[in-house]
């Protein structure tokens, strides 16, 4: 991140004139051009004047609501500004900060941020930092891949006021792919249930859009909080004794390089599992599905359209081979015609009749011409005739662009990306996450209706005459 790179897209950003600016700055123009071609290296005394007048400036010029979008090509990570004076602070951060790296590079990298040691202290400085600096290096590297991981508290609501507030934005993940390697101890996450809520959830699709997420659990616990951009940076987090947070950023090599080594040597198993990955897992243990069977599955959340009532004939991919789909269609009729609680919000419900799209798990995207959705509705009926309506529940709520498989001992949550070309199946041993829902269900916050043969008939009637055309 440049001085002069950065003045550059500020100015072009804020559609004013450098003239404007250098006056405003108390310049010439061709003392800023000075700046902004690097002929000129501010130092301590000015540098803080400059950055500050210059923050003011621009923070007059950008700010107004959800403005943070305007910033996004040059800050991909970034937070939505509460007042002009918050975007002041952060652009007086940010200029300040460009300015010490162009400093650094005028003293061949001895100087403040290279092979060093900072300590940031209180949120508003560790929002601002942490932003400026992952955004510096997935903007000013050509690499293309960025690997991190950690421990990021993301996940946990006691630091909502940090984390919950930075978005990640305008990364293309054609051109640079961003992996979090996110390491968790289910043991400890059990043992502080009342910190995780639906937020976890939400966490985990929201990070999707944007970065390959994979869990790891570790099985033995992590002194505080740390995200390790590998090769490049470490973040420690801690908590002072006031409850005062403290951020302390190391880039010394050495130190990064033996912290990752010694993560990796640990006793660590990957549970998250793409595609591939997991279908060659089912092409490796071909008794899976009896594995799972055998768990009992007791509940299953739905948020988006799963293919449940498809057929085998319907199912035709040329990649896929007959284990998958044996697989697939086992699973499906295990949670259909048991016991098991069956939960699907009413977006999935209308998404389908609108659309006639289906997702089949490791399969693909299905999409059924509208004259034969009505046929695959009326699929359930057997299952509903048969005194089982009772375990299907209609959610009022967006429950997240996700599916959830609940068994004593283990949660699998499914998830895809908007446009389908990405999948994710993470596997956790524990029942936290069917507690989650359960405990947001009984606090009202996911509001259920028990499905009748009523509402069911109300409900096929109602999309056939609005949304799809049916022979009778």
């Amino acid at each position: 991140m440049k001085t002069g790179s950065l003045l550059e897209e500020l100015i072009n950003i804020a559609q004013v004139s450098k003239t404007d600016f250098a006056l405003s700055m108390n310049m010439t123009p061709s003392g800023l051009s000075k700046i902004l071609k690097a002929g000129r290296v501010l130092l301590f005394k000015e540098k803080k004047v400059f950055s500050r007048q210059a923050a003011a400036y621009f923070a007059n010029s950008l700010y107004s609501h959800c403005c943070y979008l305007k910033l996004m090509n040059v800050f991909p990570v970034i937070y939505d500004f509460n007042s002009r004076y918050e975007l002041e602070t952060f652009l007086s951060f940010a200029i300040e900060y460009a300015l010490d790296i162009d400093l650094e590079e005028e003293n061949k990298g001895n100087l403040i941020y290279s092979e060093s040691e900072l300590c940031f202290l209180g949120q508003k400085n560790i929002l601002n930092f942490f932003c400026i600096l992952t955004s510096h290096y997935l903007t000013a590297s050509n690499n293309g891949s960025f690997e991190f991981y950690g421990t990021l508290p993301f996940l946990d609501r006691c630091y909502t006021n940090i984390f919950s507030r930075i978005k990640l934005i305008s990364c293309d993940q054609s051109k640079n792919k961003l992996i979090y390697n996110h390491f968790i101890n289910i043991g400890a996450m059990e043992k502080s249930t009342s910190r995780y809520d639906i937020g976890f959830l939400s966490s985990i699709v929201h990070s999707q859009t944007y970065i390959d997420l994979f869990f790891w659990n570790i099985t033995e616990e992590i002194n505080g909080p740390f995200l390790l951009l590998k090769d490049n940076f470490l973040l420690n987090f801690s908590t002072q004794l006031d409850g005062t947070p403290l951020m302390t950023y190391i880039s010394q090599k050495s130190h990064i390089s033996s912290s990752l080594n010694s993560l990796l040597q640990k006793e660590v198993k990957k549970i998250s599992y793409g595609r591939e990955d997991a279908l060659l897992a089912l092409q490796n243990n071909p008794d899976l599905l009896d594995k799972l069977i055998s768990k009992n599955i007791y509940s299953v959340y739905n948020g988006i359209p799963i293919g449940y009532l498809l057929h085998e004939q319907e199912l035709k991919n040329d990649h896929c081979s007959d284990n998958v789909k044996d697989f697939i269609l086992g699973l499906f009729q295990e949670i259909l015609s048991h016991d098991s609680e069956f939960f699907i919000t009413v977006n999935s419900m209308m998404n389908f009749c609108a659309t006639g799209k289906v997702i089949v798990p490791l399969w693909g995207e299905i999409t059924l011409p509208a004259k034969e959705r009505y046929s695959y509705l009326q699929r359930l009926e057997p299952i509903i005739s048969n005194g089982k309506i009772d375990k299907f529940k209609i959610v009022n709520n967006d429950l997240f662009e996700m599916s959830v498989v609940c068994a004593p001992g283990i949660s699998l949550i499914y998830t895809i990306s908007h446009d389908r070309t990405s999948e994710k199946i993470h596997y956790f041993e524990t029942e936290l996450i069917s507690s989650i829902f359960k405990k947001q269900i009984e606090k009202k916050q996911i509001h259920v209706i028990e499905l009748t043969t009523d509402i069911w008939k109300s409900y096929l009637d109602e999309m056939s005459n609005n949304f799809f055309i049916h022979s009778k």
